[in-house]
């Protein structure tokens, strides 16, 4: 089966220590040259076409002359029908003008975790508001275009930072970013009851408003989340529809054979959450989960494709994946309208106050999804509104070199559909 997605875990320390994290590093770690190179041999020989190599940790450029070095080898020896898309997931306090410099010269896509507004920020990193404010600015005015077409700003959600959720978006547009991604904690969530989604609509609905305001005046949509599935896949969700040879994957993409996660020692897996060097000492749920994403090891002179990819779950594991009787405190996802939709990682499952039981979703998961989809709803049945109203030959005219700016209408003479 042709590798869709590779991610390498380049080392699993971090010069950060977000209380949310769900990493538990006891031994500082990183990947040795040999099993760098063999990955990327690895993937410079499928036969997928337009294959993905992610850099994580722990903080990636915290091995920042192995990043560079993997980068050039990729782009020297990619065939002339692969076209290799290469990202970097960071925290963005070791992120200089020279590094930056060379990433936007290699398109290097930059996925920046800020969790928004300062008082949201805090609970990341003390005091790094600022830093990753001044790293944006430093990408917008050195680099337009790749800040416009590479950069992307990913926020987690926790219960404590609820409150700043729509002055945390509103932020984000202030400073020009055109990919924003939401994702909830998926570790423990204290201060969550259901009760409190009430507030999470209240944010929700603002962002949704601005978001349409936004819309109404640039025609983008910024936030991942709001956007048409057309545009924006939940690429977990449409794997585990498009393995059709393993039906019990409903909620998770990780044992899909085409997505690869390569550990600091060359262990395989099919989701970084899930490596040994994350998560050293996986216990319950998790244990059993983390059994089968393994998928052997990697080494120089074998390769990944002597491996055998197939994986043998239990009776947990399924459990864990199938949508079928899962239930929180706002009722079972059979009887929800938004459960064809949702994705729920198992991390967040097996590491909810020490649960043990494989169909208890976290309740403010519950709660974040179910929200997201019911304004995405919105949202899109008021673009398309908004669509319609300036659907006149006369305006269309008037405006047709803003619109083709705005990557909504095709020169050729039609609408993009959503």
């Amino acid at each position: 089966m042709p590798i869709r997605s590779m991610t390498l875990v380049l080392t699993n320390r971090c010069n950060l220590a977000c209380r949310y994290c769900y990493q538990a590093v006891r031994q500082p770690r990183r990947m040795g040259d040999e099993v760098l190179r063999a990955a990327l041999d690895e993937l410079l020989a499928t036969d997928e076409s337009n294959p993905m190599v992610t850099f994580t940790g722990g903080e990636p450029l915290l091995e920042y002359p192995r990043i560079r070095w993997a980068v050039k080898y990729l782009r020297r020896n990619a065939r002339p029908d692969q076209h290799i898309h290469l990202s970097l997931l960071t925290n963005g306090t070791l992120l200089t003008p020279a590094i930056a410099d060379f990433l936007a010269r290699h398109r290097v896509e930059v996925q920046l975790s800020f969790d928004g507004v300062a008082s949201a920020q805090d609970l990341r990193g003390l005091g790094t508001f600022g830093i990753l404010d001044g790293v944006m600015i430093m990408l917008l005015e050195n680099h337009p275009e790749f800040f416009r077409h590479y950069f992307t700003v990913t926020v987690t959600v926790l219960p404590s930072t609820v409150p700043f959720l729509s002055d945390s978006f509103t932020y984000f547009l202030s400073r020009n970013v055109r990919r924003l991604t939401l994702t909830p904690v998926l570790t423990t969530s204290p201060g969550w009851w259901p009760g409190r989604i009430t507030e999470l609509d209240r944010q929700f609905h603002r962002i949704c408003e601005r978001s349409l305001q936004h819309h109404d005046l640039t025609g983008d949509i910024p936030l991942l989340l709001l956007r048409p599935a057309s545009a924006e896949q939940n690429t977990a969700k449409v794997s585990a529809e498009q393995n059709t040879s393993t039906e019990f994957m409903d909620i998770c993409g990780a044992l899909d054979r085409s997505f690869f996660t390569v550990d600091v020692d060359g262990q395989l897996y099919g989701c970084a959450a899930f490596t040994a060097s994350t998560q050293p000492a996986s216990a319950g749920l998790l244990q059993d989960f983390q059994r089968a994403c393994r998928r052997g090891q990697l080494r120089a002179d074998s390769g990944l494709a002597k491996h055998d990819r197939q994986m043998t779950p239990d009776s947990t594991v399924r459990a864990l994946l199938s949508q079928k009787n899962k239930y929180s405190s706002y009722g079972q996802c059979t009887d929800c309208a938004y459960s064809a939709r949702c994705s729920v990682c198992p991390l967040a499952i097996g590491s909810w106050d020490d649960n043990q039981d494989p169909q208890r979703v976290p309740d403010f998961i519950c709660a974040f999804n179910s929200t997201v989809l019911k304004y995405r709803e919105r949202f899109l049945e008021r673009a398309c509104e908004w669509r319609t109203r300036l659907n006149s030959d006369l305006l269309l005219d008037q405006m047709r070199p803003w619109l083709e700016r705005a990557a909504i209408f095709d020169p050729n003479g039609s609408w993009n559909t959503y």
